[in-house]
């Protein structure tokens, strides 16, 4: 089983409160141990590494 990266989906906000209590999804994306999941995510979708970029904010994913 797969879990969606979607942020602005309530399904992955509900576990993630629950796997992660009193952490938003900012905490839990800019979190260190968050990273190997990213490099994951670039490495297979062939995105090159950048320099670090000013922190994600749940708001960020849900300004559209």
């Amino acid at each position: 089983m797969g879990l969606l990266l979607d942020p602005t989906n309530e399904d992955v906000i509900s576990i993630l409160s629950r796997l992660f209590p009193g952490k938003s999804v900012g905490d839990v994306v800019n979190s260190r141990a968050a990273d190997p999941a990213k490099l994951a995510v670039r490495a297979i979708l062939n995105i090159p590494l950048q320099k670090p970029q000013a922190k994600v904010t749940h708001e960020a994913f849900t300004e559209r």
